[in-house]
């Protein structure tokens, strides 16, 4: 225990020498995110730039993390804009370009299909209708329709995302459909061998997530309720409602966690959507809207949507995806896993000058507040 107390110490006092007024926020998630052997090894990176900084010897530094020189310097390089995701091991990779041309008349057709659509069917069934183009029959490829179809799917997600980061079509589509869904993620709850379920509330126009929780599936009802609370807090504190009028409401699609009292009606959340969607828990539900959206990972992490249900089966097929982590760390490393995920989408929302010009209360945070309502009487 007094060696762990002294490392813990030894931590604590690196980072204050290195971040003397404190961590910044966006290091902060994702250093309380980093899984505990990564974690060690940039502490031990931090440890060395800082000890190179203060004059000491750079060969036995770089040896003594494992660093060739110049990989060192480059280390050191990184390190000068105080910035701790140039520190861990490839975490700014890159991610994997399509393969299909930027000006391919296929992509042109998967964006105008999205546009025309406006965001009422789910990408599958958009994929559908450009496999079925005669431009798609003759440009998407497959053993077998399924595999034809796939590929279609991953064309318009990722036409999708791309178009979100346009200001005018942000503008059109930001808090025009919610959707709340919750799924199990490729993380191991340490203690009883359950893979830990979040709750996720997003718009759907832009993949933002407004909010979320993680938790175990018993605590369904309480992990919905969380995430609902945490996006008000952010639709409040960012200023990004719309003004709730006539015509103006917003779409809600949700999932219903396991419910002790199943609502009769829905009432007031009718009063304040323009278009209502409810799903109920179903091994086929759960998650589905939330991949549909934004693809089977979140950041990084692999999204588990078939396993909602089953979280005490033996999870083999997930074995080299799953991490096993106490509960805190669990919801530290989800919560970096967003960061990470959101971070391009908040990026695009101020281009659109669309963060902070809104009002802290209009049709998303009517729909959020009837959700809790509902959630409060189950």
């Amino acid at each position: 225990m007094s060696k762990l107390n002294d490392a813990d110490g030894r931590t604590a006092k690196l980072l204050q020498a290195l971040w003397p007024d404190g961590m910044p926020e966006r290091d902060r998630v994702i250093f309380e995110g980093l899984l505990p052997d990564r974690r060690a090894a940039v502490i031990a990176r931090l440890d060395a730039v800082w000890r190179a900084e203060n004059g000491e010897p750079l060969a036995p530094l770089a040896k003594g993390i494992g660093l060739k020189r110049a990989a060192f310097y480059n280390l050191r390089q990184a390190w000068q804009e105080r910035s701790l995701e140039g520190i861990i091991p490839n975490a700014l990779r890159k991610p994997r370009r399509m393969k299909i041309a930027l000006d391919s008349p296929l992509r042109a057709l998967a964006r105008s299909l999205i546009i025309e659509d406006g965001m009422t069917s789910r990408n599958l069934d958009i994929a559908r209708r450009l496999a079925d183009d005669p431009l798609g029959i003759a440009e998407i490829f497959g053993r077998t329709e399924q595999i034809r179809l796939q590929s279609a799917e991953r064309l318009v997600r990722h036409e999708r995302r791309a178009l979100s980061r346009e200001p005018d079509y942000l503008r059109n589509n930001f808090s025009r459909r919610l959707v709340i869904d919750m799924t199990a993620v490729s993380i191991l709850l340490e203690g009883n061998s359950q893979l830990a379920v979040v709750a996720v509330v997003l718009d759907a126009g832009s993949g933002l997530v407004l909010g979320s929780a993680l938790n175990r599936l018993e605590t369904a009802v309480e992990i919905e309720r969380a995430a609902v609370e945490e996006a008000r807090r952010f639709i409040a504190r960012s200023q990004v409602d719309k003004t709730l009028g006539t015509g103006s409401a917003c779409d809600l699609d949700i999932m219903l966690p396991t419910m002790a009292t199943e609502p009769e009606d829905f009432g007031e959340l009718r009063e304040v959507t323009r278009k209502l969607d409810v799903r109920r828990p179903g091994t086929y539900g759960f998650g589905q809207e939330l991949v549909q959206l934004i693809g089977p990972r979140m950041g990084r992490l692999p999204l588990a949507p078939r396993k909602t249900l089953s979280i005490d089966a033996d999870p083999a097929a997930l074995r080299r995806k799953v991490v096993e982590l106490e509960p805190s760390q669990a919801g530290a490393y989800w919560d970096r896993e967003v960061l990470r995920h959101n971070e391009p989408i908040l990026n695009a929302l101020a281009a659109a000058n669309i963060l902070g010009l809104g009002v802290p209360e209009g049709r998303m945070t009517a729909v959020l507040s009837a959700v809790d309502g509902l959630l409060l009487g189950s």
